[in-house]
């Protein structure tokens, strides 16, 4: 997602164009490990009190398990150069619409670059 984007048409691009890098990404094992140690770090690095039980109020609200977040570590922790080509063919058979919440402006700028993006106001 992007937010208050001010390159729109190079974030849909790069949104669209996001299979095939994945597809042809060639991921070496160093910085495969790389990237795992990361995702871990970001599913479990320290947290101060109030974010421990912002964690836990959330985990409560959408019903995620001590179990489904340990098979999430799990499935992280095995990752594979495979994993990332099955999941770039999973992302290019998408059939997706990009949303837009901008201004109109910003919208009027996207489609001068090509974007076509139609435009419904809300307010």
């Amino acid at each position: 997602s992007s937010y208050r984007d001010p390159n729109l048409e190079d974030t849909l691009t790069a949104y669209s164009e996001a299979a095939a890098w994945m597809k042809a990404l060639d991921v070496e094992p160093a910085e495969l490990t790389k990237a795992v140690v990361a995702a871990i770090g970001d599913l479990d690095g320290p947290s101060t009190p109030d974010q421990k039980g912002s964690k836990s109020l959330r985990h409560f609200l959408d019903g995620t398990t001590d179990e489904a977040r340990q098979k999430h570590r799990d499935e992280v922790l095995a990752a594979t150069p495979a994993d990332f080509r099955r999941f770039a063919d999973r992302l290019a058979a998408l059939k997706t619409t990009p949303a837009v919440f901008a201004s109109a402006a910003a919208v009027e700028a996207a489609n001068a670059k090509g974007a076509n993006l139609a435009v419904t106001k809300l307010l």
